[in-house]
């Protein structure tokens, strides 16, 4: 990890290990009666509410400011030129009976081949900078929430199971890093 450095930041709710940095970990001093003397306890659920804020702390969580602001242009004018090009296509009609002056066959299909080129294009730079933004918010959540892992108390990795540890850091950051980025794609 060279060149890291720790920021305070708010956690996310994926982030929870990342809490071992910032606050004391609740202990047990001794098991619970029902575990039978063993140290790792069942992981309870607890109910998680994902809010547009979440969302919107996940995105920023790279601490570039330049890249939500250009990802959310690149989809609208992405958006602009896809709608541009069926609008001007509903016209074909209209061109070639000649009814709309000034507007010839060429330049129609011109027109149709500059808006299809320009919404490509922006299309895959909507495509690139959003999955650009995910995996750069995913690195800093990783090297946070390893960061506040290393930083636990040595009664934290008794308590906790490793296969817990482990499904924190390959499983959920990888739901994030193959799913995130093409179902905001999908979404926005």
């Amino acid at each position: 990890m060279q060149g890291y450095q720790h920021h305070r930041m708010e956690v996310l709710p994926l982030a929870c290990l990342i809490q071992a940095s910032r606050m004391p970990i609740k202990m047990e001093e001794e098991a619970p009666p029902e575990s039978d003397g063993k140290l790792a306890s069942n992981e309870k659920e607890e109910p998680i509410n994902v809010t547009f804020r979440t969302y919107f702390r996940y995105l920023v969580y790279h601490r570039k400011a330049y890249l939500l602001p250009l990802t959310i242009v690149f989809y609208i004018i992405a958006e602009a030129a896809n709608t541009a090009f069926f609008r001007i296509l509903g016209l074909y009609d209209q061109v070639k009976a000649g009814r709309l002056k000034g507007l010839t066959i060429r330049i129609f299909w011109i027109t149709l081949g500059c808006l299809s080129l320009g919404h490509f294009l922006f299309l895959f730079c909507k495509c690139f900078a959003t999955y650009y933004l995910v995996l750069k918010s995913n690195q800093m959540l990783h090297q946070n929430m390893l960061f506040g892992l290393l930083r636990s108390p040595i009664k934290y990795f008794d308590i906790t199971p490793s296969g817990r540890l482990i499904n924190r850091f390959s499983n959920d950051l990888s739901i994030l890093d193959n799913v995130l980025a093409s179902t905001l794609i999908d979404t926005i």
